[in-house]
């Protein structure tokens, strides 16, 4: 590679959020290096990658000296994971380059949800008692020693609450777990297990943070709504300021952080608090995976992308960020789209309407007429989102409160 190249930073499968790794960098001189964990993502994470923004695209091939070789000739600053599937070539990449890095013993923890529940175990943190299943045989015999209903049963590798589902009779969890194992999910994975927990009843948050250097920063928290029924649909999140943020919740946050070895780069944490505190339902080595970018800067004057870059390629700027915890100038609430029924879509005539309130802020949907629209059950099957943002909460729950009436109304109307 001539030496003319600018400065880069090696993206591993940029998706999701990650697709912003590149234009942010770009802003700074820095150009990026896309690498493929070569899997098959389905199209709601595959659209979102965008070749034109990298200087170079590799594929992992299996090979793994092959890969580090060709990542090696870029010279990179960094190696970032992109989402769940790239944290452990990621971790790999950038330790063997003697880059900022997590190390590679926890990187299975840092995206599997039973190895994570046993890493809190190990550290003496308060953990979902979890079990790794392959057969119905191998679950029906837990029960009644070790679980009682109800309980969650899941993918080991999954996220948006995919195939994650409240099972109260043994009906229910026998169904489910056919529906889970040996099946794909939609981060492009085939499902070699699933895993069993109690059920927690609490109110759920997420907690996103950026670390520099082994030192953590809260770029953003939100208290999260759900509707639960036999899966978890996300309704309404609210981003919190932080004094309004559980103090335990957050020293809980960091101690998850230093358990699963994170030392640099984004973390996505999501917490319940019930009548015992904090526990860990599950984390990852990544960005949020919603993209909250846009509200949180409009907000808090802060994204976690932004604070994220910054531990990589701007430390001086990073610990500038943490000498303070970040201030909150206007509300803001992102409501996921819940569709009621499932079919194919006419129009969405009450969108214009929506906009027009007086806390809109920004919306998305890929829903065009003629698309075929499924029941939400749970994020990959929202018909999108839309955020509000204002300094008054008064207006801020009037206007949410009405996207949920129109929806039951006529904000979808079907063919």
């Amino acid at each position: 590679m001539p030496s003319s190249h600018p400065p880069c930073v090696v993206v591993v499968d940029a998706v999701s959020t990650a697709a912003m790794y590149s234009p942010r960098l770009r802003e700074c001189g820095i150009r990026t290096v896309h690498v493929s964990t070569n899997r098959a993502l389905p199209p709601g994470l595959a659209n979102t990658y965008r070749p034109e923004d990298h200087l170079a695209h590799i594929v992992f091939r299996g090979d793994f000296a092959a890969c580090l070789a060709e990542v090696e000739a870029y010279r990179p600053m960094a190696v970032i994971p992109g989402h769940d599937p790239s944290v452990e070539l990621a971790d790999a990449l950038s330790q063997s380059l003697g880059l900022p890095n997590n190390g590679t013993e926890l990187s299975v923890a840092r995206h599997e949800k039973f190895p994570m529940q046993e890493a809190l175990k190990k550290a003496g943190l308060r953990y979902m008692p979890s079990y790794s299943v392959e057969s119905w045989e191998q679950l029906d015999g837990l029960f009644p020693d070790s679980l009682q209903l109800p309980v969650v049963i899941k993918p080991n590798a999954s996220a948006a609450s995919d195939m994650v589902t409240l099972c109260r009779t043994t009906e229910e969890l026998k169904q489910a777990f056919g529906d889970i194992y040996g099946k794909q999910n939609t981060l492009g994975v085939v499902n070699d297990c699933a895993v069993v927990q109690p059920y927690y009843a609490g109110v759920e948050y997420c907690v996103n943070t950026a670390s520099c250097a082994g030192r953590h920063i809260f770029t953003d928290i939100w208290r999260l709504g759900k509707v639960v029924g036999d899966s978890f649909v996300d309704d309404r999140a609210d981003i919190l300021a932080f004094e309004d943020a559980d103090e335990a919740m957050r020293d809980y946050s960091e101690a998850v952080l230093d358990a699963m070895g994170i030392k640099y780069g984004a973390g996505y944490i999501s917490i319940i608090i019930d009548d015992e505190g904090p526990v860990l339902i599950e984390m990852a080595s990544r960005l949020c995976g919603q993209n909250p970018t846009r509200i949180t800067e409009a907000t808090l004057g802060i994204s976690q992308v932004a604070a994220t870059l910054d531990a990589y390629v701007n430390p001086t700027g990073f610990f500038e960020r943490a000498r303070k915890p970040y201030t909150m100038s206007k509300r803001g609430a992102l409501m996921s789209l819940i569709s009621p029924r499932t079919g194919t879509l006419k129009s969405l005539p009450r969108w214009k309407e929506m906009e027009k309130l007086e806390s809109f802020f920004s919306g998305h949907t890929s829903m065009k007429p003629g698309a075929h629209i499924e029941a939400t059950r749970n994020l990959h099957t929202s018909p999108g989102y839309v955020n509000f943002v204002h300094s008054d909460p008064a207006v801020l729950d009037h206007d949410c409160a009405m996207l949920r009436k129109w929806e039951r109304e006529d904000f979808y109307t079907f063919v």
